[in-house]
Formats: structure tokens, sequence, C-alpha cells
């Protein structure tokens, strides 16, 4: 049958059947789920990594958001050859993390499924990134906590958050606090 070929090789990946709702764990652990939506000409291609910011400590609240956004947008930043494959595809580029996962995320059009798994190949098993870019994206995220904080609405839910959750993860914002993120390195 059809074969949809994920170009992972450093991850020891092989080729997958092209099925709909193909779900596949290889003997290195990773998952690959392939769901068709015949609507539509694009792909999505994501990695999910099953490590959460429920296991966050305070000290180090919103390292795995931080991670995730570095691997994308440190790395297009240092390395201009990602910048350019980004570019050249026309992909959207998401990543991020939630109380449940973190993820990078790749779309693309359809016809550019192998390059768009390469280039999520390479982001997250080549990423390099300066201490100028990691410092920026540091500032970055520590101005969103503290801008967003000032609005009431969000300003309540903290609150109430730390309020019900003391000392626990569900009491601060998945990507952290200004003096935590300020922290990583």
């Amino acid at each position: 049958g059809d074969v949809a070929f994920l170009p992972l090789a450093s991850a020891g990946v092989q080729a997958v059947p092209r099925d709909a709702g193909l779900r596949v764990t290889f003997d290195n652990g990773l998952r690959v789920l392939c769901v068709e939506n015949q609507g539509t000409c694009t792909v999505a291609v994501s990695a999910f990594v099953n490590t959460s910011a429920r296991a966050e400590a305070l000290a180090t609240a919103g390292i795995r958001y931080f991670v995730a956004r570095a691997l994308v947008e440190c790395s297009a930043s240092d390395q201009p050859e990602i910048a350019d494959r980004i570019q050249d595809l026309g992909a959207d580029v998401f990543s991020g993390a939630t109380l449940d996962l973190s993820q990078v995320t790749i779309g693309a059009a359809a016809e550019d499924l192998g390059a768009a798994a390469e280039l999520l190949r390479d982001i997250l098993f080549r990423a390099q990134f300066n201490d100028l870019s990691l410092r920026r994206l540091r500032h970055q995220i520590a101005t969103n906590l503290t801008s967003a904080g000032e609005l009431p609405e969000v300003a309540a839910e903290r609150a109430a958050a730390a309020c019900l959750y003391p000392n626990h993860s569900f009491g601060w914002p998945v990507e952290g606090l200004p003096t935590t993120v300020g922290s990583f390195t």
C-alpha cells in the first residue's frame, strides 16, 4: 500500500503505512498518529512531549514553555537556514506548553509533508541558540507575563489560582513567573 516516510532518522523512525486513523508505536517509544482530512490541502506535523507544567517546581515554573518557545524562535533567529526553510515552505510554526504537554507543530501545504517533517526534525534535534536570543526570549516572556497580569481578568484568575493551589503548579501560569523565567539559562 501507500507509505508515508517520516524523515526523523535521528529518532529511528521508519516508514509508516498511510491509513486513515493509523496509530504506530516504534521500538524507540515514538508514537505516530496519522489522520487524513481529505477536505484540506494542508498538513500539520507535530511533536508532542508528554511532559507537563504540572511537574514543575516553583523554582523552575515555566521551563517547559520556555524550552518549547526557544526551540522554534531562537533556532530560527540563530540559524538562518532554519528561518529560510520556514519561509520557503510558507509554513506556520507553533510551539508552546500546557499543563498536559509540550509541543512543536509545523503547518504546511500537503505536498510539502516531507520537507515539513525534515524541518521539524531539525528544529527538535539540531537546535542551536545563542545567549542573545535566549535573553531576548526571557525578556519577552517576562514582559508578557507582567503586562498580562495588569489586566483585571488575568489578575483575578491568577489570584484565584494562587489561593486555590498554593505551592502547586496549578497556582501559577504555565508560562512561569517573571522571576523564574529570568533565571533560565
